[in-house]
């Protein structure tokens, strides 16, 4: 008898995993450029953007390094 409350327990708690499953929206992630010196980052959708200025030129202006997230790139130094 005891059995019978734990598996119908189990059942339940596995029904309701089961439609909270469908109801989780995944998030889309994508990648966007910042100009004038095209610094490269991730986002998820939608991508609210807001306008800041760079004032004066990155560290060492011109020498640039390999980097591979979010996308494979060549960047300068931040």
């Amino acid at each position: 008898m005891e059995t019978k409350y734990i598996l119908i327990l189990l059942l339940a708690i596995f029904f309701v995993f089961f439609i909270l499953s469908f109801s989780i929206k995944i998030e889309t992630w994508q990648d966007y450029t910042l100009k004038p010196y095209n610094y490269i980052l991730s986002g998820k959708d939608p991508l609210y953007f807001f306008r800041y200025d760079r004032f004066r030129r990155p560290y060492r202006d011109g020498f640039k390094f390999y980097q591979s997230y979010p996308v494979p790139h060549m960047s300068s130094f931040p």
